[in-house]
């Protein structure tokens, strides 16, 4: 944040970070209005950077003004560019023809924009798209083709459609339609006695001084007249072509116009025969050349031909060039010697060209007065020879590593078991040296080179074996992008099951209510009057008693005198306690086990009733802590 007063430079006074954590928002707080002079303080606000690849509408140069309020400061993304770059090449323009201008239109993935640009003299055929989006909206990669809004009249082009950007570069090429003329011919003879038919002549077109192998025949049916239509002013080059015509020789007739004839100013060649009458004595022997196999734009040489009559050397020769369009003749040769004797002449080339093999070699025989010599182009073939290989690849995302491949080289269509690797290396470039350029048999070699395997996630517009153009190969990939796989759809959640109502809780039952204890019988007095008691022995109550009776004279109990007290029958299996006494002194609560018939034993008294109503107060009070012992025991 900066702020300004009055007249002073505005200041930097804070600064603050915005970023995902803070959600790209924060605050200036407690900041014055006002500078020590009373002067309103203006704030702006700026971003110290602009992050790469965005712009900001809030720069230190154009901060933004604080009014009233929070400030927004807005970055926008600058999607990434390229530029695409048109040429365009004419091809057989003639010399001093204008080229057009032309105008190209880009096409994004196959549809038409409404992007142009004009090529022209003036930027020599070149220009270029520039500042074009790399990624569309989704960030898939934009496919850019550039087309010809229109072929220019009088010129074709290589292909209607759009054509490709590689490496940045689209190239446009125009083909020049060729002006065309038409060569009247046209046959005269002269000195033919009347009534004499006339033969048949045949006439050969020649362009540049080579044989067309156009002819027009030129008989009585169409007058002696024909015609070369519709044939090209200009070769592919652009270059003039110069056309000539010439017949063929004809038996008894001597030709005022032999060789090439140049047409006239109105594209008129006229052949002139003159009737000669057959001489028997003498014969003509014509000779013709004729070029096997020779490339185009190769300039055949002149020849010479020598005549042997019966196999010897006459000395005779004659010249086979382009302007006689390689036909000649020996004349007036004699048909016999002086002996009579028929002379045999046969031909033979004196020398054969540098750089040309003969099919004709040595003295060729007459036949029907006319003689063949044949020469065959044998190029210079080099030793060895050297084929480049190179690797393209076409719409790889930036970013993305492009593979090794290897690349196998063939000959004659069998592998040779050579390769080479095209990596980013060696520039995805390397070559195959030192390869023989003929077989043992001096036959030429043809080499084809392909990829070994299409790397995962490209394909190929050059599978299979490549033939090799000006000593190179070049192999295309193409990346294909992936396609997301389809989501798996959740399966149907499965419904929770009821919760089980728990057991209701059983009651627990009530407690038995003890029974009342009965009064015990008290025994009846003896009618006899006991003995005097001895002296007790002295006993002290039993360790943990809750009672203490203190100290008793028990009188020895009459024999046979046993009164009974009803004890509480307790469960099987339980123990009871009671006091129990021997005549001596005892502390209540002694614990003994009850006998099995549930009797307590009582000690022998004598004629004491006070010793009596004692035991019988002890008899209750056990009756009744057995009876609550029994209602509190829970059950078994």
């Amino acid at each position: 944040m900066f702020k300004k007063s009055g007249n002073s430079a505005p200041a930097k006074v804070e600064t603050i970070t915005l970023d995902q954590t803070n959600q790209y928002k924060g605050s200036f707080p407690n900041l014055p209005e006002y500078d020590s002079s009373g002067n309103p303080i203006t704030y702006t606000v700026a971003e110290d950077s602009v992050p790469s690849g965005y712009t900001s509408d809030a720069t230190t140069q154009n901060p933004l003004t604080v009014t009233n309020g929070p400030v927004t400061i807005t970055n926008t993304y600058v999607p990434k560019t390229t530029t695409v770059t048109v040429n365009k090449i004419w091809k057989g323009i003639p010399s001093g023809t204008q080229t057009p201008d032309v105008t190209a239109v880009l096409y994004e993935n196959g549809k038409k924009t409404d992007k142009t640009v004009s090529l022209t003299t003036k930027n020599s055929y070149q220009a270029e798209f520039s500042n074009l989006d790399q990624n569309d909206a989704n960030g898939k990669p934009i496919t850019y083709t550039v087309a010809e809004s229109s072929v220019p009249k009088g010129y074709t082009t290589t292909s209607t459609e759009p054509q490709s950007v590689i490496n940045g570069k689209a190239t446009l090429t125009n083909t020049y339609i060729p002006q065309t003329t038409n060569i009247a011919v046209k046959k005269v003879w002269q000195g033919a006695p009347k009534g004499t038919k006339t033969p048949d002549v045949t006439a050969t077109l020649f362009a540049n001084g080579k044989s067309t192998g156009k002819i027009v025949k030129l008989t009585q049916n169409n007058s002696y007249s024909g015609q070369f239509s519709k044939l090209a002013k200009t070769d592919a080059n652009g270059n003039k072509i110069t056309y000539t015509v010439a017949e063929t020789p004809v038996q008894g007739y001597t030709s005022k116009t032999p060789g090439q004839q140049t047409p006239d100013k109105n594209g008129t060649v006229t052949l002139t025969n003159e009737f000669k009458p057959v001489v028997p004595k003498t014969t003509t022997v014509k000779v013709d050349k004729i070029w096997k196999n020779v490339p185009t734009g190769t300039k055949t040489p002149t020849i010479t031909a020598t005549l042997y009559a019966n196999g010897k050397s006459t000395g005779k020769t004659i010249t086979l060039d382009q302007k006689n369009g390689y036909s000649n003749q020996f004349s007036n040769l004699p048909i016999a010697d002086k002996a009579g004797h028929t002379i045999t002449y046969t031909v033979a080339e004196t020398t054969v060209p540098t750089g040309y093999t003969s099919s004709t070699t040595g003295q060729q025989p007459i036949k029907n007065g006319k003689v063949t010599l044949i020469n065959n182009y044998k190029p210079v073939i080099p030793k060895t020879t050297t084929i480049a290989v190179h690797k393209i690849w076409q719409d790889v995302p930036t970013g993305t590593a492009t593979p090794t491949i290897t690349a196998t080289l063939y000959a004659n269509g069998k592998s040779t078991g050579k390769t080479v690797t095209l990596d980013q290396a060696n520039g995805y470039s390397a070559n195959f040296t030192d390869l023989p350029a003929t077989d043992q048999s001096g036959k030429m070699i043809t080499y084809t080179v392909a990829e070994n395997a299409v790397p995962d996630g490209y394909t190929t517009t050059t599978a299979g074996q490549q033939s090799v153009k000006n000593g190179s190969v070049t192999l295309i990939n193409r990346f294909v992008p992936k396609t997301p796989s389809t989501p798996v759809t959740p399966g149907t959640p499965t419904t929770p099951s009821t919760p089980t109502t728990p057991d209701t809780p059983t009651t627990p039952d009530v407690p038995l209510t003890p029974e009342t204890p009965k009064t015990p019988v008290i025994p009846s007095l003896p009618f006899n009057q006991p003995n005097q008691p001895t002296q007790p022995t002295h006993h002290k109550g039993s360790k943990g008693s809750n009672f203490n009776f203190g100290s008793t004279i028990n009188p020895k109990v009459p024999a046979k005198v046993t009164p009974k007290i009803p004890v509480h029958q307790s469960r099987t299996n339980h123990t009871s306690t009671t006091p129990t006494t021997n005549g001596s002194n005892h502390r209540a609560g002694s614990t003994t086990t009850q006998p099995t018939n549930g009797l307590a034993k009582l000690p022998q008294t004598n004629d004491n009733r006070n010793q009596s109503i004692v035991m019988t107060i002890v008899g209750a009070v056990l009756l009744s802590i057995l009876g609550m012992a029994k209602a509190v025991r829970p059950k078994s």
